[in-house]
């Protein structure tokens, strides 16, 4: 895995020697769906407009609008209580949230294994409460670099603070009996050069059953037109078992669209594709020095109703030394529901 991270690295070098090159000219042929910069407020009066529903597609989205504002409404009464009395409020922007559901078959030599996952992840804005202070809560785990979600995830409630440029520190607690208090630093940050886009991550975390722990990722995209090459390498280092989980991901994809995620692992997942499909390779171990396990799949992803429920499926063949080797085949079927924008009342779908 070093090598390859080397090699990542010594791609990179030479486009940084090269002109500064138009951003826009830069930039992949593929839309960019964003999450709304819109008040809550206005999304409040944009929903109202709306007119009523027709057909069963206008009432899933009018569905989607009323659970969005809903929890939005109740995101900016939240903030409204850290106002001081005669200060002027500072608008509240929408908190964009997500909610996934997925499943994992495997057959394991004529058994078949099954894992069935949810993920939901908010980062909320409260500028009334401290302007550079994020409130989320997530079901990801701790160091963020896991290339697949864990069914067993808890889920995990905290504060964000931008200590300094491209590091922000992190202290909350998991839902758990008893609940479970952490603490994390983590430093992040984002090289862009032509084609190439490269994001290296690293944390240092504790939690108070598991104890210190430490992850690291780098994420290497190379672009041509619509075709996004990817190599995405992480590790993770826990003091209870004393030992680093590695994990090498190389997938190329046709992408038409992608999200813009707030977390690294969306990025190892390849979760930021919204409308893609593609072949993706990894293998990974459970220490440094040896290799568990071999995976293989093609993937598709596409949304299925409007800009906000997505479809994914993966048909994947996996290797694994505690089965021998065997080759097992297996599917991943997921969906996810954005609620960045208003499907309805002309709130949304931003796109670059």
């Amino acid at each position: 895995m070093r090598r390859l991270l080397l090699l990542a690295a010594a791609l990179a070098m030479p486009a940084w020697g090269q002109a500064a090159p138009d951003p826009e000219a830069e930039a992949p042929r593929t839309a960019v769906v964003k999450p709304t910069t819109l008040t809550v407020p206005e999304l409040v009066a944009l929903e109202a407009q709306a007119p009523p529903p027709v057909g069963r597609g206008e009432r899933l989205d009018a569905l989607h609008d009323s659970f969005y504002v809903y929890v939005e409404k109740l995101f900016e009464s939240l903030d409204r209580q850290f106002i001081d009395e005669g200060v002027e409020p500072v608008p509240v922007i929408a908190s964009p949230f997500r909610i996934a559901l997925g499943t994992e078959l495997i057959d394991r030599g004529g058994s078949l294994k099954t894992d069935i996952n949810t993920e939901f992840d908010v980062t909320l804005r409260l500028p009334n409460a401290e302007r550079r202070l994020k409130v989320f809560l997530t079901t990801e785990e701790l160091s963020e670099t896991s290339t697949v979600q864990d069914s067993g995830s808890s889920v995990r409630a905290g504060l964000r603070l931008g200590a300094a440029r491209f590091f922000d520190f992190e202290i909350g607690a998991k839902l758990d009996v008893p609940p479970v208090a952490f603490a994390a630093v983590r430093w992040s940050n984002r090289f862009r050069s032509g084609p190439w886009d490269i994001q290296p991550y690293a944390k240092l975390f504790a939690e108070t059953d598991d104890g210190v722990g430490a992850s690291g990722a780098l994420v290497v995209n190379r672009w041509h037109g619509r075709t996004l090459f990817r190599t995405a390498s992480s590790v993770k280092w826990l003091e209870r078992r004393g030992a680093t989980e590695w994990a090498e991901v190389l997938s190329v994809s046709r992408v038409a669209a992608m999200l813009e995620p707030d977390r690294y692992s969306a990025r190892l997942r390849g979760q930021d594709l919204a409308e893609a499909w593609g072949l993706r390779l990894q293998v990974g171990g459970y220490e440094i020095s040896t290799v568990d396990y071999y995976e293989a799949s093609v993937f598709l992803k596409r949304p299925v109703h409007s800009d906000w429920l997505y479809l994914g499926v993966q048909p994947l063949v996996r290797w694994d030394r505690e089965f021998d080797w065997r080759a097992d085949p297996g599917i991943r079927i997921g969906f996810e529901a954005l609620f960045w924008n208003l499907a309805r009342g002309g709130g949304g779908r931003p796109r670059r």
